[in-house]
């Protein structure tokens, strides 16, 4: 019998209020992480969320421009990631219970 097992990493990045930047330091450290575990790295998701203040449709808003941030700076920065991401902007979908700033934040899980 085969048996298949997945084993992920997460790295979580956090957010200020009502912001979708992250500083060129930010994503250089996640572009050098993924650079080293993109050989076994067989898919790897994200996860972008914000917290309730403002109107739902103001954060599903917020959380897709954290996505596309993230996302666009890891497909340009290596051509293999294209294939192997999988984005999701889900608003302020509660992931973190009530606090607030942990709601603000973009979620990577590699899979390999």
């Amino acid at each position: 019998m085969l048996a298949c097992f997945f084993i992920d990493v997460k790295v979580l990045l956090k957010l200020d209020v009502s912001k979708s930047e992250l500083s060129f330091e930010e994503l250089n450290k996640l572009t050098t992480f993924c650079e080293a575990h993109a050989k076994i790295t067989k898919e790897l998701l994200i996860a972008a969320y914000a917290d309730s203040i403002g109107s739902a449709a103001t954060n599903k808003t917020l959380s897709a421009k954290r996505m596309d941030v993230v996302k666009s700076h890891l497909m340009n920065s290596k051509e293999s990631f294209k294939s192997i991401i999988n984005a999701s902007a889900l608003g302020e979908t509660i992931k973190y219970g009530n606090d607030l700033q942990a709601n603000r934040c973009v979620e990577l899980i590699f899979l390999y």
